[in-house]
Protein backbone atom coordinates (compact mmCIF):
# COMPACT_ATOMS: atom_id res chain seq x y z
CA UNK A 1 0.00 0.00 0.00
CA UNK A 2 1.34 3.62 -0.53
CA UNK A 3 0.70 6.29 1.64
CA UNK A 4 1.13 9.68 0.67
CA UNK A 5 0.41 13.21 2.24
CA UNK A 6 -1.95 14.61 -0.80
CA UNK A 7 -3.70 12.89 -3.21
CA UNK A 8 -4.77 14.94 -6.55
CA UNK A 9 -7.43 12.83 -8.40
CA UNK A 10 -6.90 14.53 -12.28
CA UNK A 11 -3.50 15.56 -13.74
CA UNK A 12 -4.81 18.91 -15.62
CA UNK A 13 -4.11 22.09 -14.70
CA UNK A 14 -6.05 22.37 -12.14
CA UNK A 15 -4.36 19.22 -10.49
CA UNK A 16 -0.90 20.46 -11.22
CA UNK A 17 -1.62 23.88 -9.89
CA UNK A 18 -3.04 22.58 -6.91
CA UNK A 19 0.10 20.92 -6.75
CA UNK A 20 2.40 23.47 -7.77
CA UNK A 21 1.07 25.71 -4.49
CA UNK A 22 1.42 23.04 -1.96
CA UNK A 23 4.88 21.19 -3.11
CA UNK A 24 7.41 23.52 -1.41
CA UNK A 25 5.58 22.39 2.00
CA UNK A 26 7.19 18.99 2.38
CA UNK A 27 4.13 16.92 1.67
CA UNK A 28 4.41 14.08 -0.20
CA UNK A 29 2.29 14.63 -3.19
CA UNK A 30 0.65 12.16 -6.02
CA UNK A 31 -1.15 12.85 -8.76
CA UNK A 32 -3.61 10.27 -10.79
CA UNK A 33 -4.85 11.16 -14.07
CA UNK A 34 -6.45 8.93 -16.11
CA UNK A 35 -4.44 8.20 -19.64
CA UNK A 36 -5.00 11.49 -21.89
CA UNK A 37 -7.30 11.12 -24.61
CA UNK A 38 -5.34 11.52 -28.30
CA UNK A 39 -5.84 15.33 -29.66
CA UNK A 40 -6.61 16.68 -26.36
CA UNK A 41 -5.20 20.46 -26.54
CA UNK A 42 -8.09 22.62 -25.22
CA UNK A 43 -7.12 26.50 -25.62
CA UNK A 44 -9.07 28.08 -22.09
CA UNK A 45 -9.97 31.95 -21.72
CA UNK A 46 -8.52 32.76 -18.27
CA UNK A 47 -7.77 36.29 -16.56
CA UNK A 48 -4.29 37.68 -17.87
CA UNK A 49 -3.13 38.47 -14.42
CA UNK A 50 -3.12 35.02 -13.13
CA UNK A 51 -1.17 33.78 -16.22
CA UNK A 52 1.30 36.62 -15.65
CA UNK A 53 1.40 35.71 -11.72
CA UNK A 54 1.91 32.13 -12.34
CA UNK A 55 4.74 32.86 -15.38
CA UNK A 56 2.87 31.17 -17.97
CA UNK A 57 2.93 33.72 -20.47
CA UNK A 58 5.35 31.94 -22.89
CA UNK A 59 1.49 29.38 -23.26
CA UNK A 60 -0.63 32.20 -24.04
CA UNK A 61 -2.30 32.47 -28.11
CA UNK A 62 -3.92 35.09 -27.49
CA UNK A 63 -4.74 38.44 -25.84
CA UNK A 64 -8.16 39.90 -25.78
CA UNK A 65 -9.19 43.38 -24.25
CA UNK A 66 -13.10 43.05 -24.56
CA UNK A 67 -15.59 40.02 -24.49
CA UNK A 68 -19.29 39.89 -25.17
CA UNK A 69 -21.97 37.82 -23.01
CA UNK A 70 -25.20 37.35 -25.40
CA UNK A 71 -28.71 35.34 -23.73
CA UNK A 72 -31.07 32.98 -24.74
CA UNK A 73 -33.41 35.99 -24.93
CA UNK A 74 -31.61 38.05 -27.52
CA UNK A 75 -29.85 40.43 -24.79
CA UNK A 76 -25.88 41.58 -25.60
CA UNK A 77 -24.00 43.01 -23.35
CA UNK A 78 -20.53 44.13 -24.28
CA UNK A 79 -17.19 45.44 -22.16
CA UNK A 80 -14.14 46.42 -23.74
CA UNK A 81 -10.91 47.68 -21.13
CA UNK A 82 -8.04 49.81 -22.18
CA UNK A 83 -5.45 47.10 -22.09
CA UNK A 84 -5.64 42.77 -22.73
CA UNK A 85 -7.48 41.19 -19.49
CA UNK A 86 -8.22 37.96 -21.15
CA UNK A 87 -5.38 35.43 -22.60
CA UNK A 88 -6.54 32.34 -24.43
CA UNK A 89 -4.57 30.15 -22.99
CA UNK A 90 -2.92 26.86 -24.62
CA UNK A 91 -3.85 24.49 -22.04
CA UNK A 92 -1.22 21.35 -22.85
CA UNK A 93 1.93 23.64 -23.23
CA UNK A 94 0.60 25.03 -19.74
CA UNK A 95 0.60 21.38 -17.50
CA UNK A 96 3.55 20.42 -19.56
CA UNK A 97 5.28 23.63 -18.19
CA UNK A 98 4.05 23.34 -14.80
CA UNK A 99 4.59 19.24 -14.86
CA UNK A 100 8.28 19.99 -15.61
CA UNK A 101 8.77 22.33 -12.88
CA UNK A 102 7.39 19.87 -10.45
CA UNK A 103 9.59 17.03 -11.27
CA UNK A 104 12.20 18.83 -9.77
CA UNK A 105 10.79 17.84 -6.15
CA UNK A 106 11.15 14.82 -4.62
CA UNK A 107 8.52 14.81 -2.94
CA UNK A 108 6.21 14.85 -6.04
CA UNK A 109 4.94 12.00 -7.84
CA UNK A 110 2.43 11.15 -10.63
CA UNK A 111 0.52 7.55 -11.73
CA UNK A 112 -1.38 7.19 -14.37
CA UNK A 113 -4.51 5.49 -13.39
CA UNK A 114 -8.09 5.44 -12.63
CA UNK A 115 -9.46 5.61 -9.11
CA UNK A 116 -12.26 3.29 -8.66
CA UNK A 117 -12.54 3.35 -5.03
CA UNK A 118 -13.11 6.08 -2.18
CA UNK A 119 -13.38 5.44 1.88
CA UNK A 120 -13.31 7.96 3.99
CA UNK A 121 -13.31 7.80 7.75
CA UNK A 122 -11.84 9.98 10.05
CA UNK A 123 -8.01 9.65 10.14
CA UNK A 124 -7.55 8.73 6.36
CA UNK A 125 -8.59 8.44 3.07
CA UNK A 126 -8.13 4.78 1.06
CA UNK A 127 -8.58 4.68 -2.82
CA UNK A 128 -8.09 1.70 -4.89
CA UNK A 129 -6.96 2.05 -8.50
CA UNK A 130 -8.15 0.09 -11.22
CA UNK A 131 -5.03 -1.79 -10.89
CA UNK A 132 -5.92 -3.43 -7.88
CA UNK A 133 -3.51 -0.62 -5.66
CA UNK A 134 -4.52 1.27 -2.38
CA UNK A 135 -3.41 4.41 -1.65
CA UNK A 136 -3.92 5.70 2.18
CA UNK A 137 -3.56 9.39 2.42
CA UNK A 138 -4.44 11.83 4.84
CA UNK A 139 -6.17 14.81 1.83
CA UNK A 140 -7.99 14.50 -1.46
CA UNK A 141 -8.47 16.66 -3.70
CA UNK A 142 -10.76 16.28 -6.26
CA UNK A 143 -9.40 18.22 -9.52
CA UNK A 144 -11.20 15.81 -12.34
CA UNK A 145 -13.52 18.67 -13.29
CA UNK A 146 -16.66 17.65 -14.56
CA UNK A 147 -16.44 14.42 -14.25
CA UNK A 148 -16.85 15.16 -10.44
CA UNK A 149 -15.05 11.53 -9.32
CA UNK A 150 -15.58 11.89 -5.46
CA UNK A 151 -19.08 12.80 -5.61
CA UNK A 152 -19.23 9.72 -8.15
CA UNK A 153 -17.63 7.77 -5.58
CA UNK A 154 -19.07 8.54 -2.08
CA UNK A 155 -22.41 8.53 -4.04
CA UNK A 156 -23.18 12.24 -3.90
CA UNK A 157 -25.14 14.93 -6.18
CA UNK A 158 -24.95 18.12 -6.60
CA UNK A 159 -27.15 20.19 -8.61
CA UNK A 160 -26.51 20.61 -12.86
CA UNK A 161 -25.92 24.05 -13.08
CA UNK A 162 -24.57 24.10 -16.73
CA UNK A 163 -25.89 22.14 -19.76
Amino acid sequence: MNKVDVLIVGGGLAGLSVARNIVKNNLTILIVNKPPAKNNNPARLTFKDTIDHYGLTDCALAEYNSFGIFSYHGAVSTHTFSEPTFIALDDKRACEMIFNELKAFGNFSYQEGIVTDLVINDEQALATMNNGEQISTEIVVDASGKNHFSLKTLNKTIPNLYS
